[in-house]
Order: C-alpha cells, then sequence, then structure tokens
C-alpha cells in the first residue's frame, strides 16, 4: 500500500494541474463550490490532492465515506460533496491516472426534496405585465424574464451573453449560441415577439462591440447573478405571487410547457442542454434549431 503523505495547510488552494483542469470545466460559481469541497476532503484525509490518485482506492473510498457519515450538513449539500468527489475521479480515470472511479458507490443518505412550486402560464404573464416597459432598464428586465421563460436559460448562461452571442442562420432567422455546463454550446432559435423586444431594448445603445454584454447595468458591465434572482423575485411580488420564485423556476416553466406541448425528452435536451438524455440524443437526427422552434410553436411562440 502507497503511504500516505501527510496534508499541509499552507499547500496552493487547489494542488495539481488535474483538479485545475477539472475545475475548468465547470462554471465559475460551481468551480468555486467543488474546489472547496475538494479541499475539505483532502484535509479530512490528509491527503494532498496531488497525491489522490497514488493512494490505495479502497482507502480512498473509505476516508471519503467516512468524511461524508461525519457531515451534520443538509442532505443536499452531502449529495453535492459526493457528486464532486465522483466527478474528479472520474476526471482521474478518464485522464488514466487511476484504473477506475473508487467512489462510484458512495453513499450519502437520502435527500428529501421538497415539491418545486411550478409556475403556470398566467403567472408568468403577470409577471411580464409587472414590467414597466417605459424605461431601458424596464425593456431589458422584459427581455430577461422573456428569455428566461422561452428558452430556460440558466441564470449564469444569461449573465455571460454577450452581443455576438445574437445571429443570423443561413435562412435568415435570429438566433442565439447559449455556452451551458461544461462548455457546451447550443444554438436556440428566438420568437418573433422576443426578437423584437432585443431590438427595441438594443437599439437605445447604437453601434456595440460583439464583445459587449448583452444586459448590462448602467455602467455598461454585465449583470451578475443575484442580481437576477432579486429582480425576478421583485416582479413575482408586483405581480402578487406566492410562491418561492427563482431564475431557476422559468426554467422549469420551460421544460414543464415543453411536456405539456408533447414533446419528447432528446427534444428538450435541445431546448435546455440537459445533459441527462445524451444517450438518448444519439438516436435522433433531428436538427437542433428545428427542434427547438417545433417545441415552441406547440408553446404558440410565432417565428
Amino acid at each position: 500500500m502507497t503511504s500516505i503523505i501527510p496534508f499541509e495547510s499552507n499547500q496552493p488552494s487547489v494542488a495539481g494541474n488535474a483538479a485545475e483542469m477539472w475545475l475548468s470545466r465547470f462554471p465559475k460559481h460551481t468551480a468555486r463550490a467543488y474546489r472547496r469541497d475538494l479541499l475539505d476532503f483532502a484535509t479530512f484525509s490528509k491527503i494532498p490532492l496531488m497525491d489522490l490518485h497514488q493512494i490505495n482506492l479502497n482507502l480512498v473510498f473509505m476516508r471519503a465515506q467516512d468524511w461524508l457519515n461525519g457531515l451534520t450538513e443538509h442532505p443536499a449539500s452531502r449529495a453535492r460533496k459526493a457528486s464532486a468527489l465522483r466527478s474528479y475521479f472520474d476526471f482521474l480515470a478518464n485522464l488514466r491516472l487511476i484504473d477506475s472511479n473508487p467512489l462510484r458507490y458512495l453513499h450519502t443518505g437520502r435527500v428529501n426534496h421538497r415539491p418545486r412550486e411550478v409556475l403556470t402560464g398566467e403567472e408568468v404573464e403577470g409577471i411580464l405585465e409587472s414590467i414597466d416597459r417605459s424605461t431601458l432598464t424596464g425593456q431589458r428586465n422584459y427581455c430577461i424574464v422573456s428569455m428566461l421563460a422561452e428558452l430556460g436559460l440558466r441564470r449564469h448562461e444569461l449573465t455571460s451573453l454577450k452581443v455576438g452571442s445574437l445571429s443570423k442562420s443561413a435562412d435568415g432567422r435570429t438566433i442565439l449560441t447559449v455556452l451551458g455546463k461544461g462548455e457546451k454550446q447550443r444554438v436556440l432559435p428566438l420568437s418573433r415577439g422576443l426578437c423584437e423586444s432585443l431590438n427595441t431594448y438594443l437599439t437605445a445603445f447604437g453601434v456595440l462591440s460583439p464583445n459587449d454584454p448583452l444586459f448590462r447595468n448602467p455602467e455598461g458591465r454585465a449583470l451578475s447573478d443575484n442580481l437576477i434572482y432579486e429582480m425576478v423575485q421583485r416582479y413575482a411580488d408586483r405581480a402578487d405571487i406566492n410562491k418561492t420564485i427563482s431564475p431557476h423556476s422559468f426554467r422549469h416553466f420551460a421544460v414543464t410547457e415543453a411536456t405539456r406541448s408533447g414533446s419528447q425528452a432528446v427534444e428538450i435536451q435541445s431546448l435546455t442542454g440537459h445533459a441527462y438524455v445524451d444517450t438518448v440524443a444519439q438516436y435522433t437526427h433531428l436538427n437542433q434549431v428545428e427542434t427547438v422552434e417545433e417545441i415552441q410553436k406547440r408553446r404558440g411562440y410565432e417565428y
């Protein structure tokens, strides 16, 4: 058995290129949480991160299970920490630094999720109607909420959009290129109504660079994730919606409406960029833009 090298508290935030390579695949906020999880495990196990792949894998499993069992956090937090460890060791296995992932069968206990409160179409309309579009900020916010509801974007996907994310397809349709989790791109066609709203908003700025933020604050900088969260809650309050609302609520709305319209999981994956139906997607030859457009047409959007 390889001897364990004691963990040194003064080593870099994440030791080893493998960990940095793995973290670079995630959005900033996810990478920050995963970095903390990895360091916490290294501190508990007294195994430096740069040496994790050199330690007996059965020992790594036992240390990881002991770490998770000793946590007093919410089950969902424990599940995230376990997911971080599994993902990292999958990455090490893909790099052939280890033969297999020893943490595949980590036990985290049952996670009891509360039922999600899904927005209805009437509630989404109420939120949109509560936005004062007579100001530039109101026009911007109307575009943001419309985009969340129609396209089911994640919060960080929306705040990272650039002016150059908008373009024209070969047949003249306005399309949006979104960079999702794992640096995966998806291309989404925009409805006529959303295009008109965006044109009204962007016209106020005159000439813009492709690298300028699509949605910006008065200083011209990109919006923060927290601002989007607060904005959505504010408009939900104005619309007298007594539900726990976040930007992600609109993603659930988009998926729910697509499902109700008869869309299949493989089609919805084209809209939302969910990874869990990747194995299904390989059995279809649907064009992504046409697939998303078909979903939106079923929901009543015009192109």
